[in-house]
């Protein structure tokens, strides 16, 4: 076929199909119905949107082309697929050929899950296009639910919770807490009423001391949602047999039973109530097993304890129990030491007993005892001596003491015994009078010459410190008289010491030989002695009982009167008695002796001016010569003494010789070779001695081996470098040389030579040793230290160790949690002149930093001291504590608590609560009440106090404390309930009452009517209105009935809801107690009741019953009759006629 032909065809193919679509469309579309459209799209999704069930409806209305032939505009619809006719929702008219896409939710009514719906594509008119059916989603979504919650334990029990943050889009269910002893628990569940928000569920039933786990929970149709699982810890049980019993006076033993259960650990707490009457037990001893002994309480006092049982949930107080320690006793008390005038060896010694200490006293006495050998006598003391008697007398008393030493002092106290020990007076004194010393005896003399004699004599100090001494005459002497002729010695203070002894003592003295006996003379001497306490010729002097001559010899008049020939050997002090030439000598005056001079030990000779002695030679053995000051005197040889390490310092031991000529190592001097006052001048051949007016010489050589040294100085230190800081030793003697200064100091020299020793008071710094004695330069300072440490700031101090010190310091640091093994090394501060720094710029909280430190002078840089390490305070903030809750509250306790949600970053080391009537922030620090649990870490913390005031105002606060501080809670108050009453107070709840009783019952039926005067009760209420509260009889009943006619005689008249039989119809008449029956109701008086009708009745609407408690009530229906029509009569007021029927 052609082109031509094609188009041809086509064309007629449209041209009939567009006279069809016109001809339909031009059709009425109602009456079509549906039609089939072509190009019509429509396409349904079911879907949820804001927990909602609904439809993502996508369409396009079909155009001419399609199917729609005059271009009817076209919506979607959704009915329920049970009723098409009842649309839910429908969109907006489009023009043919257009559409879109809408979510539908239902406008008219929500879709249900589960429901099937049928989508349309229609026009305008009604003719359906297309339609789906599609099944509405199920949407709802369960409950939010957060935030466990614990508080409020009870050994069975605790009030548990959450917070229920969003209801979900289901049907609402309920809210509660389920608890287990597994993790995760999902029965055992208790629910309560709400919603959304916090609340708290009473879970009871468990079993003390026991740990549980919980989960909040909420639910509705879509599910149930549950918190995270937490855990809490029931309260363990109060301790059980819990006794207190006085162990003597100073403690007590509490013994108590472990509860059903057990605890973690118990606590102690006691007061005293002899102090504090009717005090709570608050002083809290912790860690106490199941019997503790109380120590270091008072005699006599009463004690409060109670027992806590304790674990994470609180504690759990038993009762208050107390004892009493045992009556204060004491050892006895004594005053008022007593004695008589004493003699040389008895005295009376007493005291007064002023209190026996509360228990019986068996000895009472005194002790006594030297005061040189012990000041402070008590019984079984050193030296001490007791006299005493078995009594039990107080008061004073005296004891008589013999057997005393003569001159002298007593200590002494007065005592008395009791079970408990000795009580002692104070101390007292006294002394014995001294006694003459006797038996004085003058013995023949000794060691005379011609010049001196000893004398000899014996006394006995009988018991007293005595004193010898001698009296020597040129004639016979009265030796009874202590006076005349010449005392040896010539003063007092130099009496030869006879001691104390009781038995005969030897003395002797020596005349002097400054006053020398004359030679070739009769003597006589007498001896004496005296006590302590005399003095020469007193009556404590006793004298000898004769004397002794004796005559000197003839000889010269000294130990240097010389003889005229031969050796003088000379043993003592002495002067040659010539003015001029003495001695042994060979020319000038005196004498021609050539002989020698020795000197023994003890042999000193002074040469007066003038004298010129030893011509010859002299040997000093120990002895030496005295040249008097200004002396011309000399000796006619050479003295050379040695030194022999030719330092100018004479040799020790001293060495000396007499030479014309100098001997190898020695020189020409003697002891103070370096004073100036020498005589030299008068012979050529003269030696020098020193001047004995000017001082002895102050040393001798101390090393005659080197020449360096030669002196002894006290305290030498070692300074070698010669900056004043000694080396480490301490100050000694030592050796030295001569000075030379250094420094404005003066050092020593040494044995090789170098100046080294400095004395040890010109050492600096306090004698501080130098670490570096070869330099100058500072020592390392001490190890760094901190003492103030925060989370960006620490504080560093050090300290100069030793020897120089430093002019400035250079601090450096370094990161050691950065690395661990760091050198400091970078610079803080600069230089810097003190030796504290705070370091507050470029370190962290909770790192590890270094330190060292150098100082420096003018000589050098020290050492670096050694390193220091410490750390910044951790990264952490005081802990977080929500929610406090005050629940329960009693009169006079309340539990406290909350909930810590953070530890801040830091282990919590303490929490617990604070609370104060007076301080409106409660805290650790400002004299409010604290308690701990005991326990550390997050989580709900609860307290219990039972020491509360009832009707009084708290504030409180909980607390938790870490390293870095305390943090509370939001401040919160509760008010103690107020006392409970006793029975028959006046009351309006049961909760004031100690009962927990509080109604109206005038009649005491325990049946209380509807208004009235409370008060507590011992009993409990019996449910229902009291009809009559003046009888206790008149009850409220459960129903009320006349079961016949009243001339039987039953009838429930006592509101009991029982029937009760009264054949004799004697006590229908009941609110009066006046006898009347059916039949003769006129006996009662207008307004009792007549057989349980009120005697009113004057016509049938006035008809009445007892109602509910007795009272009348309008009767309706009325009774009725058997066909008499006879209800009452009016002018008896009661039922008339046989024939009545009551029923």
């Amino acid at each position: 076929m052609n082109n031509k032909a094609i188009s041809l065809s086509a064309f007629i193919i449209v041209f009939f199909v567009g006279l069809l679509v016109t001809y339909t469309n031009l059709l009425p579309i109602g009456g079509v119905g549906q039609a089939h459209a072509i190009n019509a799209a429509l396409s349904v999704t079911p879907q949820c949107s804001g927990g909602s069930s609904g439809f993502s409806i996508t369409f396009t209305v079909p155009d001419s082309n399609g199917g729609n032939g005059n271009n009817a505009n076209g919506r979607w619809r959704v009915a329920p697929q049970s009723s098409p006719s009842s649309p839910y929702d429908s969109g907006d008219l489009y023009p043919a050929g257009t559409g879109g896409n809408f979510l539908s939710t239902g406008s008219s009514a929500s879709y249900a899950p589960g429901v099937t719906y049928t989508v349309t594509l229609q026009s305008q008119f009604g003719v359906i296009w297309l339609q789906r059916n599609v099944v509405a989603l199920n949407c709802a979504t369960p409950p939010t639910i957060d935030f466990p919650s614990k508080q409020a334990y009870t050994p069975n029990g605790a009030t548990l919770g959450g917070n229920v943050l969003s209801a979900g889009s289901g049907t609402w269910g309920s809210r509660g807490v389920c608890v287990g002893l597994s993790a995760n628990p999902t029965t055992g569940c208790t629910s309560t009423t709400g919603t959304t928000g916090s609340f708290s569920v009473p879970v009871s039933g468990l079993n003390p001391n026991t740990t549980y786990n919980y989960r909040a929970y909420a639910e509705n149709s879509a599910g149930r949602s549950y918190t995270t699982n937490d855990t809490f810890t029931t309260m363990a049980n109060v301790p059980t047999g819990v006794n207190a019993v006085a162990n003597g006076q100073t403690s007590i033993n509490v013994s108590w039973t472990a509860p059903v259960g057990g605890a973690a650990s118990y606590m102690l707490s006691w007061c005293d109530r002899t102090l504090s009457p009717g005090c709570s037990p608050s002083t809290n001893i912790a860690g106490v097993t199941s019997v503790h002994s109380h120590t270091g309480l008072t005699c006599g006092r009463t004690y409060a304890y109670v027992v806590k049982s304790i674990n994470s949930a609180g504690n759990n107080d038993s009762p208050v129990v107390t004892a009493t320690t045992a009556p204060c006793t004491s050892i006895p008390t004594v005053t008022l030491p007593t004695s008589t005038t004493p003699t040389s060896t008895t005295v009376t010694l007493g005291g007064t007993v002023t209190s026996n200490g509360g228990l019986t006293q068996d000895i009472r006495g005194v002790c006594y005892s030297l005061t040189s050998t012990n000041p402070n006598p008590v019984v079984g003391g050193s030296g001490v001596t007791c006299v005493n008697e078995s009594t039990p007398n107080t008061g004073l008393f005296t004891r008589p003491v013999s057997g005393l030493t003569p001159g002298s002092s007593y200590s002494f106290v007065a005592y008395a015994h009791n079970s408990l020990g000795n009580g002692y007076s104070p101390v007292g004194t006294f002394t014995t009078p001294s006694i003459a010393p006797t038996s004085v005896v003058t013995n023949a003399e000794s060691g005379r010459t011609s010049y001196k004699a000893t004398f000899n004599g014996s006394a006995n100090p009988n018991g007293s410190q005595a004193y010898g001494y001698f009296r020597y005459f040129t004639t016979v002497p009265n030796c009874t008289v202590d006076s005349g002729g010449t005392r040896v010695p010539s003063s007092s203070t130099l009496d030869f010491d006879l001691g104390s002894g009781n038995s005969p003592r030897t003395f002797n003295f020596t005349t002097s030989t400054s006053i020398p006996l004359v030679p070739n003379t009769n003597y006589w001497y007498c001896a004496y002695a005296r006590n302590s306490a005399a003095g020469a010729g007193s009556p404590g002097t006793s004298i000898s009982t004769g004397y002794r001559p004796f005559t000197t010899s003839d000889g010269g008049v000294s130990a240097c009167d010389a003889p005229s020939s031969g050796n003088l050997t000379i043993s003592e002090a002495c002067t040659f008695p010539q003015s001029d030439y003495d001695g042994v000598d060979a020319g000038g005056g005196g004498t021609n002796n050539t002989g020698t001079i020795t000197l023994l030990t003890g042999g000193y000779v002074t040469i007066l001016p003038g004298q010129k002695i030893a011509r010859g030679a002299y040997i000093t053995n120990g002895g030496s010569f005295i040249i008097g000051n200004g002396n011309r005197g000399s000796i006619r040889a050479g003295v050379w003494l040695k030194d022999s390490d030719n330092d100018g310092a004479i040799d020790n031991p001293i060495v000396k010789v007499v030479s014309s000529t100098q001997p190898a190592g020695y020189i020409r001097r003697n002891y103070a070779y370096t004073l100036p006052t020498y005589n030299s001048t008068t012979f050529s051949y003269a030696s020098r001695f020193y001047n004995a007016a000017t001082n002895s010489p102050s040393y001798l050589d101390c090393n005659s081996t080197n020449s360096n040294i030669y002196r002894y100085i006290d305290t030498m230190v070692v300074d070698a470098d010669g900056d004043g800081y000694k080396t480490a030793t301490s100050g000694t003697t030592q050796c030295v040389g001569g000075t030379q200064t250094i420094n404005g100091r003066t050092y020593y020299r040494n044995a090789s030579g170098a100046y080294t020793w400095l004395s040890g008071g010109a050492a600096l710094g306090g004698g501080a040793a130098d670490c570096n004695d070869s330099s100058a330069a500072p020592c390392a300072p001490n190890s760094p230290s901190v003492s103030s440490t925060s989370q960006t700031s620490l504080t560093i101090n050090w300290s100069a160790s030793t020897g120089p010190l430093p002019a400035t310091y250079s601090l450096f640091y370094c990161d050691r949690t950065a690395n661990s093994s760091c050198t400091p090394n970078i610079q803080i501060g600069g230089t810097l002149a003190t030796t504290s720094y705070v370091h507050n710029s470029g370190i962290s909280c909770g790192r590890n930093y270094a330190y060292l430190v150098r100082g420096t002078n003018g000589s050098g840089t020290s050492p670096d001291s050694a390193i220091f390490t410490t750390p910044t305070s951790s990264c952490a903030s005081i802990p977080t504590i929500i929610s406090p809750t005050a629940n329960p509250i009693t009169t006079t306790g309340a539990t406290l608590g909350g909930t810590i949600s953070s530890d801040g970053g830091a282990s919590i080391t303490q929490r617990g609560i604070c609370y104060s009537t007076t301080q409106s922030t409660p805290s650790l620090t400002n004299g409010s009440t604290c308690l701990q649990d005991g326990n550390t870490g997050n989580g709900i913390i609860s307290l219990a106090t039972s020491t509360l005031s009832s009707s009084t105002f708290y504030y409180f606060r909980i607390f938790a404390t870490n390293s870095v501080g305390t943090g509370y809670s939001a401040v919160s108050n509760f008010t103690t309930n107020a006392a409970l009453l006793a029975n028959g107070s006046a009351c309006s709840a049961g909760s004031q009452c100690s009962s927990g009783n509080c109604y109206v019952d005038a009649d005491n039926d325990r049946y209380a009517p509807s208004s009235g005067s409370a008060t507590c009760r011992a009993n409990t209420q019996i449910a229902g209105n009291d009809c009559n509260d003046s009888y206790s009889t008149i009850n409220p009943g459960a129903g009320y009935s006349i079961s016949a006619r009243p001339d039987n005689g039953t009838y429930d008249w006592n509101c009991s809801a029982t029937i009760e039989a009264n054949t004799s119809a004697a006590n229908y008449c009941n609110a009066t107690g006046l006898p009347n029956s059916w039949y003769s109701a006129a006996g009662c008086p207008a307004g009792s009741y007549v057989g349980g009708l009120y005697n009113t009745c004057t016509s049938r609407s006035a008809w009445s019953l007892p109602g509910a408690c007795g009272r009348p009530t309008a009767f309706g229906p009325y009774w009725g009759d058997t066909g008499t029509g006879a209800y009452c009569s009016i002018s008896n007021g009661y039922f008339a006629g046989a024939t009545v029927a009551c029923r």
